[in-house]
């Protein structure tokens, strides 16, 4: 999608745990990693080692980027951009991309959109995860607002809970 060569420079904002940002290094793009979250980096680290592939892991807030004219592109997945709770602070992201992108650069965002959510929306959902782990994720959603509070409970075989939150805005097309 983005007809880069290879050998270009790509950030991977809020990467997570690596999931595109080692796919884009096995197919020789320089890739720089940014999270917020020092597990999902060390996460990252590590798959990228068994992949066979180098990152450049980055901890810092998306509203704040170390950059300057330096990415040919950046990238942002899974809603990424939709944890941000206003306008201004998504603005605020915005420049700091623009700032990290050489002239020219490109900037696609991956999030959901509000519409497909309406339709498609679960309230409660669960998978087995590694080690036989069970996700439970529990979600509310403001349609007028457009944000989802979901909380995922992770529920060990013998017995242990962990709870996370997290809010996500959802887009819709201006009317």
């Amino acid at each position: 999608m983005l007809s880069l060569p290879p050998e270009s420079e790509i950030l991977d904002l809020c990467c997570g745990t690596g999931r595109h940002a080692i796919p884009l290094a096995r197919r020789g793009y320089c890739v720089t990693g940014q999270d917020l979250s020092t597990f999902f980096l060390k996460k990252a680290e590590a798959e990228a080692a068994d992949a066979g592939v180098s990152l450049d892991l980055v901890h810092n807030d998306m509203r704040r980027m170390p950059f300057e004219d330096r990415f040919d592109a950046v990238i942002s997945t899974f809603s990424a951009f939709g944890h941000l709770e206003s306008d201004e602070e998504d603005q605020r992201v915005g420049h700091q991309v623009h700032k990290a992108l050489k002239p020219g650069g490109r900037f696609p965002i991956d999030t959901v959109h509000h519409g497909w959510l309406a339709r498609n929306f679960e309230p409660q959902s669960w998978h087995l995860g590694s080690g036989d782990t069970v996700i439970l994720e529990e979600r509310e959603w403001d349609l007028v607002s457009g944000r989802s509070d979901t909380t995922v409970t992770l529920i060990q075989p013998e017995g242990s809970r962990e709870h996370h939150a997290y809010t996500m805005r959802m887009y819709a097309p201006p009317s």
